[in-house]
């Protein structure tokens, strides 16, 4: 269920010249810490769209305690979007090219997938890979959360730093005892979880 949410898979399957341009927004902030999700969608008739923010957090017992999950929904028309869907695409979304990367669970990151004019795009974001273009968006979403519940940044960085389909390794191991999961991306698509 997680791997399909991740890879959009509601979004490409209902990807089509009709359909509504729709984005999600996943960061993730430790997997086991906090996960905050953003789905904007909006119609092409000019009825208004929403923006629906998800927080799920731990107080970070791992894959086997107790989650919480706090919801917040708001309309939203398309001069509203227009402030992220501009920083989307400063930051460089749809045009990373399709390799492969490794997306940790205990990393911080982020992966947008969306369906825009009829067409499916996936891209992913790590405060890892400082070479490329920042995930301009996050301010501009976390400045629409309702949530309420804090943001979790990085301890040495701001929000996720940095374009890539590559290496996603932290930059210092953990504790055996920590329980981890990867997420592989393949040629824009979230293929598989390992564990």
């Amino acid at each position: 269920m997680w791997l399909s949410y991740l890879n959009g898979s509601s979004l490409r399957s209902n990807c089509g010249s009709e359909a509504a341009d729709t984005y999600r927004f996943v960061y993730n902030a430790d997997f086991t810490q906090q996960v905050r999700t953003y789905d904007v969608t909006l119609p092409h008739d000019g009825r208004p769209g929403v923006f629906m923010a998800r927080v799920t957090a731990t107080g970070g017992g791992g894959f086997g305690s107790y989650r919480s999950n706090v919801w917040a929904q708001r309309t939203m028309s398309r001069n509203q979007a227009e402030p992220v869907l501009r920083a989307l695409a400063k930051s460089g979304f749809g045009t990373q090219s399709r390799g492969q990367a490794s997306l940790r669970s205990d990393a911080f990151y982020w992966v947008v997938s969306a369906c825009v004019n009829g067409a499916f795009r996936m891209s992913a974001w790590t405060q890892l890979a400082a070479d490329q273009s920042p995930a301009e968006f996050a301010p501009e979403l976390f400045s629409l959360d309702d949530t309420a519940v804090p943001v979790r940044l990085p301890a040495k960085a701001g929000p996720a730093k940095g374009t890539f389909w590559g290496d996603a390794e932290p930059q210092t191991p953990e504790p055996p005892e920590r329980q981890v999961f990867k997420v592989e991306l393949t040629g824009g698509r979230a293929l598989s979880l390992d564990r």
